[in-house]
């Protein structure tokens, strides 16, 4: 009978265990839902000039010269950060090629796309190197 209780007992925090653990999945999954609640990871999100683009509403007399300026800046990001500087000469060509591009943005878009956009790169920023 003592055996049949342990035996109830350790069945009782095997369940107890796996529920929580489910539970644990369950909720670290729902930590990576995008702000649309789309599920996945940022990298799984659309992204690029065209999905820029389309969250900025930019017409299609626009939408040619805004993709030129924003391939052209990504080409000049990836070349900065080839030549390896150091952390605080790479982020002044950073900082230089972000004037660079919404100056160039500024002839393009709209004032409200432009703040738009600048609200869109200031929040969607990667993390600085320490």
């Amino acid at each position: 009978m003592k055996s049949l209780y342990r035996l109830n007992q350790l069945l009782v925090v095997i369940a107890t265990v796996l529920g929580l653990t489910f539970c644990s999945l369950v909720a670290m999954a729902d930590q990576h839902r995008g702000m649309d609640g789309e599920r996945g990871s940022r990298a799984d999100r659309p992204r690029g000039p065209e999905h820029l683009a389309q969250l900025l509403n930019i017409e299609q007399s626009q939408k040619d010269r805004f993709i030129q300026i924003m391939q052209s800046a990504h080409q000049k990001r990836v070349a900065i950060m080839s030549q390896r500087l150091d952390q605080q000469n790479e982020r002044a060509e950073m900082d230089a090629l972000h004037r660079q591009v919404i100056a160039q943005l500024s002839d393009v878009l709209t004032e409200e796309q432009l703040q738009q956009f600048e609200q869109f790169a200031e929040n969607n920023r990667p993390p600085r190197r320490h």
